[in-house]
């Protein structure tokens, strides 16, 4: 989420917003897919947005690119020595758990998901990506079920990325 993004003002605050975030895992063996979904209401969204712009703002990073994590050489952590990447990392963690109500992640291996599925399963079900995102989809939904709030207007917001 880039430092200038604003909520659109047309969510009610009492709304349940589900956030869907994107993203290869670029590290590794690199076949893993993650899928990751946040929910929460407008209102607690809204305050994180403000704070998480804060705090990356505070910081010198535009915005958060976890590929850029690790690298020292180049990218939006450059001018930031390990012990402060970790101090902001625990900082927007613990920023995160406050102020969602739940967050889910799927994790695919998007190799081994090509070479045990026929075409016929993925006419059906789709990409590993999409498949992913049904499952994400699916957890959210069953989360709002235990809660009981079922019934509940929820907003997608699907992140377009920097």
């Amino acid at each position: 989420m880039c430092a200038d993004e604003q909520f659109p003002s047309w969510w009610d605050d009492e709304a349940s917003i589900l956030m869907l975030d994107f993203g290869y895992d670029e590290g590794g063996e690199g076949s893993k897919l993650l899928v990751s979904v946040q929910l929460g209401t407008t209102r607690r969204l809204r305050r994180f947005s403000r704070r998480w712009k804060t705090l990356l703002r505070d910081s010198d990073v535009k915005f958060w690119h976890s590929i850029d994590y690790d690298n020292f050489s180049k990218g939006v952590f450059a001018d930031l020595d390990g012990k402060a990447r970790q101090k902001l990392l625990g900082r927007l963690a613990r920023m995160i758990h406050d102020h969602m109500d739940v967050g889910i992640t799927a994790v695919l291996d998007t190799a081994l998901f090509e070479r045990e599925t026929d075409p016929r399963f993925r006419n059906e079900w789709g990409t590993a990506f999409c498949f992913a995102v049904e499952n994400v989809a699916i957890y959210a939904y069953e989360w709002l079920l235990d809660a009981g709030r079922q019934m509940e207007p929820v907003n997608v917001l699907i992140e377009g990325g920097h």
